[in-house]
């Protein structure tokens, strides 16, 4: 394998890259990324000319390939964990079964409002959807409006102030 180079460090592959961007906690034994993280918090790392989860390319270099259907699911609960002895594959609904399991979601058979997802199609996400969109509608309606109303006042400060200039001019001549 040839060198690749990232920032000012030269490594000798992939992986060597990888192995310098982990920490070892000593208390759970995790594998702590250090490195680039993804909004939600899981560790990312470019593999393959794509972003992907330090999780996945974890799994498949010391475990084996990911069907496209499948996700890559932490036993430890930590998402920045890239350990090979804590990571399993699954699908959503097994990801939804052990966070239900271990508290982390609400014990209904759909995520709670905090953890709603847009592909959920049960009827209580659903109508969370609907609210939510109704309620962004409704700020975007009161933006316009407060905004035709500064336009409607500035306009009319303009338009008096005029007035009062050719009034002033007339009583002039």
């Amino acid at each position: 394998m040839g060198t690749h180079k990232l920032g000012r460090r030269i490594y000798k592959n992939k992986h060597d890259e990888f192995l310098r961007k982990i920490k070892v906690n000593p208390e759970t034994l995790c594998w702590e990324w250090q490195s680039q993280k993804n909004r939600n918090g899981y560790g990312r790392i470019k593999f393959e000319g794509k972003n992907i989860g330090a999780h996945r390319y974890s799994y498949k270099y010391y475990i084996g390939e990911i069907p496209d259907d499948l996700m890559v699911l932490h036993d430890c609960d930590n998402k920045v964990c890239v350990s090979p002895f804590h990571i399993h594959k699954g699908d959503g609904i097994l990801n939804h079964k052990e966070a239900r399991d271990r508290g982390l979601r609400s014990s209904g058979d759909h995520p709670s409002q905090k953890t709603y997802k847009d592909g959920c199609r049960c009827e209580e996400c659903k109508a969370i959807k609907s609210a939510a969109a109704s309620e962004s509608r409704a700020k975007h309606k009161d933006k316009h409006i407060e905004k035709n109303r500064e336009w409607n006042r500035n306009y009319m400060r303009d338009k008096r102030a005029k007035l009062k200039a050719e009034k002033a001019l007339l009583n002039n001549v």
